[in-house]
């Protein structure tokens, strides 16, 4: 009877020993796919961030532009603008990096109506989503942000799909009624010459300014602007992979 109990007792220690080894292999592979993802997620928001930077640059550059051109135009209501942190902030950092705008007047107009659109690098992130490994990330408090990263830049994407495209088109819109090709690279006597509603493309040009500025501030202006939250999460991201 002693030598059942004995061989029961070792079968369980080694049931124990095996899963032991088997959750310690379990945990090994976890953190070595923790890191990996880690390195992976810091790549794409660095991405982000590149391109953000660059969307911001442009945009900085278009607001700009548009200033210049209302004023060429006419009477308008673009005094506002010079009191906005964007603008202030885009003269300093444009006359700073040696920026000088096209000369010809119609090119300025094509500048500005181009867009420049942000899209999220989000392959690891949905990867982790549909396998479930997103919860191999131990930090909850940096699992939780990255977590709330990618609604936040939906949302971002969605306004500026939305609100900048209609913006836009509405731009579009008042170069064709004032018989003004959306590509030219003509002076502006010449396109003073063709001008039928001055004043409708005036109004176009300063909502597509205050729409830019708000666009901007989602950028990097606000608290929680994008530039912020990918700068934050590389960060906290990269302090996690030197602690590990």
């Amino acid at each position: 009877m002693l030598y059942a109990v004995g061989e029961i007792v070792l079968v369980v220690i080694g049931i124990l020993i095996a899963l032991s080894i088997n959750n310690w292999n379990s945990e090994r592979i976890n953190r070595k796919q923790e890191k990996e993802y880690l390195s992976r997620l810091v790549i794409d928001f660095e991405k982000d961030l590149d391109n953000l930077q660059s969307t911001f640059r442009i945009y900085q550059q278009k607001l700009i532009l548009a200033k210049i051109v209302v004023d060429k135009l006419g009477d308008n209501n673009s005094e506002f603008l010079l009191e906005t942190i964007p603008y202030q902030d885009a003269i300093e950092r444009i006359n700073n990096d040696g920026w000088i705008p096209p000369e010809q007047f119609g090119t300025k107009l094509f500048w500005i109506l181009a867009l420049q659109l942000f899209n999220q690098t989000r392959v690891t992130f949905d990867e982790m989503i549909a396998t479930g490994k997103i919860e191999i990330i131990q930090n909850q408090n940096l699992r939780t942000l990255i977590q709330e990263y990618y609604p936040k830049a939906v949302d971002f994407q969605n306004f500026q799909d939305v609100i900048l495209m209609t913006v836009q088109q509405n731009f579009r819109t008042a170069l064709n009624e004032n018989n003004i090709s959306t590509i030219n690279e003509s002076d502006f006597d010449k396109i003073q010459q063709i001008l039928t509603n001055a004043t409708g493309l005036i109004v176009a040009i300063e909502n597509y300014m205050g729409i830019s500025t708000a666009f901007m501030g989602r950028i990097y202006y606000n608290e929680d602007s994008m530039i912020n939250m990918a700068n934050v999460l590389i960060g906290k991201i990269k302090n996690e992979l030197s602690s590990k």
